[in-house]
């Protein structure tokens, strides 16, 4: 488990965004400018909270593109609630992202933050949705760039 996964388990979103915060702005986990997040990615999350939802583990691929003035475009397929959308916005350091379902699961959105690192194929961040049950759900992601 990541140090970002182990806060995710132990605290709430508040300190989740801190503790993002923090590792943003420490040097040297800095993400040189330029890199891009466009591609595919294979993409994990890890579910931190609540501690007995299941799958605890979802693995699914996400295409991002470019648009204009730092914005992203993007969709992804998952194996249990299927396609989504996702849209946010890319800086030299961190790219943040919300998302949902189609279809009977428009009604879940959910948003994540996502911290670029020097290596320029992978990332890691934390995400929060609502949950069918009517909690939030959240924890851990790791991507992968696969093309």
């Amino acid at each position: 488990m990541t140090e970002i996964g182990v806060e995710v388990a132990k605290v709430g979103l508040a300190s989740i965004v801190k503790a993002m915060a923090d590792r943003l702005f420490t040097p040297a986990k800095r993400r040189p400018s330029g890199l891009s997040p466009e591609g595919k990615w294979h993409v994990t999350w890890r579910v931190g909270q609540p501690q007995d939802y299941r799958p605890k583990k979802v693995d699914d691929i996400v295409t991002l593109k470019l648009a204009r003035n730092g914005k992203l475009k993007g969709s992804g397929e998952n194996p249990f609630y299927g396609p989504y959308t996702l849209m946010g916005t890319d800086t030299p350091y961190a790219i943040t992202l919300a998302y949902r379902g189609s279809g009977s699961k428009s009604n879940f959105p959910g948003v994540c933050l996502i911290i670029k690192t020097a290596d320029p194929d992978r990332m890691d961040g934390v995400w929060w949705q609502y949950g069918s049950n009517g909690s939030f759900v959240g924890g851990t992601q790791g991507m992968k760039r696969i093309n």
